[in-house]
């Protein structure tokens, strides 16, 4: 939807936009993937097009050369996130005058992954990631902080969970010194996750918080450059969540099993 819609705001005379589908393979020239068979995804539009210099800044949190007053900011870099949560790869072409094409590669699978989707209530499944730690969730959908709940406690971490953000921070007042990280729906009711990450860290600077959002229009709401690039975007699997979740809390990088 991102891109669809910056490539209609690139045509403000017309133009033509096409969305291509495809089956490729990718070798070892693709740095930024694992070689193999990919799903490709192809926004690609006859507008302005870009310039060196500002194609090189596309995906950096609140980069945007629209105007202001304009709900923009966080499109391409939350497009940029989702791809990359799905071991993905982007490749733009773009020339002034001459439009942009927007190339979005995703590893071929042959079957269902083994992991449940958040939010989607599934049948409990094999765990690639096991992890330790005090998780805070603040999450306002009961069915997805139940699931978030148990697939976090099969995977060895101790989870406190609230309904929005003002229970979460009362939770927070209470276990602040043992809670190791802060996951957070950026969208709820009462105090959003933006304003109950500020207030947490007000309390306990350096603190490790984690976002998510299932709402692409208003994930970025309220978020400074540093949350938007912690920001993981329903739906993912349980195992890339509690993967992200690990690699905060440590500082070291781990596979979700998702390329396996």
């Amino acid at each position: 939807m991102n891109l669809v819609v910056n490539a209609r705001d690139a045509m403000p005379q017309g133009g033509q936009l096409s969305v291509e589908t495809a089956n490729v393979d990718l070798g070892a020239e693709h740095l930024d993937v694992i070689p193999g068979p990919h799903v490709s995804l192809c926004v690609r539009d006859t507008g302005v097009g870009m310039m060196p210099e500002v194609r090189d800044r596309l995906f950096e949190p609140f980069f945007t050369t629209k105007d202001s007053g304009q709900d923009t900011g966080l499109g391409l870099s939350m497009v940029q996130g989702i791809v990359r949560q799905s071991g993905g790869y982007v490749m733009v072409e773009s020339q002034p005058g001459k439009g942009s094409a927007f190339h979005v590669y995703f590893p071929r699978i042959a079957d269902d992954a083994d992991a449940p989707l958040i939010p989607a209530l599934t049948a409990p499944s094999a765990v690639a990631v096991k992890g330790e730690g005090v998780v805070l969730l603040a999450e306002d959908d009961r069915s997805v902080r139940r699931l978030v709940v148990g697939e976090l406690g099969r995977r060895g971490f101790t989870v406190l969970d609230a309904e929005d953000g003002r229970a979460a921070l009362e939770l927070f007042l209470q276990h602040k010194d043992t809670i190791d990280i802060l996951v957070t729906d950026v969208v709820m009711p009462r105090m959003n996750g933006a304003d109950l990450a500020r207030e947490a860290e007000k309390i306990r600077p350096g603190l490790k918080v984690l976002f998510i959002s299932g709402h692409p229009e208003r994930a970025g709401s309220g978020l400074d450059p540093t949350g938007a690039t912690n920001l993981l975007m329903k739906p993912f699997t349980a195992d890339t969540l509690a993967a992200r979740i690990k690699e905060l809390i440590t500082g070291k990088q781990e596979s979700d099993g998702w390329n396996a």
